[in-house]
């Protein structure tokens, strides 16, 4: 089995962190740092983004383990999936964007004819960043453990978690009461179809190309696309399989944070999104307030709350986190299958 590159950038970090050692981070030292002061003394970890300079450097394993974070998040994620094969553009935070909410015209000009005005409309669009984090805390022995495994498990833990959460945000920032809702026709063959050329018409009844049209499944909804077969026992969506696969040409992901029953479609063209920031932190010396469900320590309102020492408990502080942001240009961006019975 491959050694988990996440995992082994946590075990460097946190063996650093509680040593009593200077630790080295060139490049994480925030812009203006002067080279003699590029040193930290013994505490915790500084979080390396992909906003930092230099995050991809070969020579350090924190950039290789945010790489590496980024580019397999995706098989947790259907968002991340999407972005990773360029199906909708991207654009800064907080930048104001120009997005075309009616399209330009074309005409063929007749001999001797005047050109008729092409007509547009622009949107200006500004990318709000939400921030999405996993956070765990880990005994010194499990994430250093016998070989590759605690790591590994722990990466799979943040990763999941993360991507699930990431599509929840996803659908609730692109899908509401706006975006067409089509009630499944029912449960044979002939009736996922009915359901797929609808939500297709729904989307791209404009004349629009597909160029940039794609499926998210929920779990249960690709389990039972991958499973239908026909009146004669065939398989009724040959290229759909439980993780995915093409749907009437157009790619489709499959989604643990979708809600059940549901197939939701979607033109990539007509969003504007941003997942480029990914954030690794590590500490063995910090105060962790050990619940998992509504936390009541607040900075903004100095409310306080009682804490663990993972310095004191020989324990490590693994957090990930996604800055992430996506809006929808237009209304029929989205079509929404709910209620599959296929």
């Amino acid at each position: 089995m491959r050694a988990s590159v996440v995992g082994q950038a946590a075990v460097i970090m946190a063996r650093r962190a509680a040593s009593n050692l200077p630790v080295p981070m060139p490049s994480v030292a925030p812009k203006g740092f002067f080279p003699e002061s590029l040193t930290v003394a013994k505490g915790a970890v500084d979080s390396l983004t992909t906003s930092d300079e230099g995050w991809l450097g070969t020579a350090t394993p924190y950039g290789t383990a945010v790489a590496a974070y980024y580019a397999v998040l995706k098989s947790s994620s259907a968002w991340m999936a999407v972005m990773a094969r360029e199906l909708i553009p991207r654009v800064p935070f907080h930048r104001a964007v120009a997005a075309a909410a009616a399209d330009a015209t074309a005409w063929v000009l007749g001999e001797g004819a005047a050109v008729a005005l092409s007509r547009f409309t622009l949107d200006r669009r500004l990318l709000e960043p939400r921030t999405i984090v996993a956070l765990l805390v880990a005994s010194r022995e499990l994430v250093d453990g016998t070989g590759e495994g605690g790591s590994q498990l722990i990466d799979t833990m943040l990763q999941n978690a993360a991507g699930t959460m990431a599509d929840k945000l996803f659908r609730d920032l692109t899908i509401d009461s706006s975006v067409s809702s089509i009630v499944s026709a029912g449960a044979s063959a002939i009736n996922a179809a009915a359901d797929i050329r609808a939500a297709l018409q729904a989307v791209f009844s404009a004349g629009q190309l597909a160029t940039h049209g794609f499926w998210i499944f929920s779990v249960d909804a690709a389990l039972a696309a991958a499973t239908m077969v026909d009146a004669e026992g065939l398989p009724s969506m040959p290229e759909m399989g439980i993780n995915g696969g093409m749907i009437a040409g157009l790619p489709a992901f499959v989604s643990s944070g979708w809600p059940s029953r549901t197939v939701t479609l979607f033109d990539g063209g007509q969003l504007v999104a941003n997942t480029d920031n990914i954030g690794l932190a590590v500490s063995g010396n910090a105060a962790v307030e050990m619940v998992d469900s509504n936390p009541v320590n607040d900075a903004a309102t100095g409310q306080g709350a009682q804490m663990v020492s993972t310095f004191q408990t020989y324990g490590v502080a693994i957090k990930q986190t996604l800055r992430v942001g996506v809006e929808r240009v237009r209304d029929t961006a989205a079509a929404e299958i709910v209620n599959v019975s296929w």
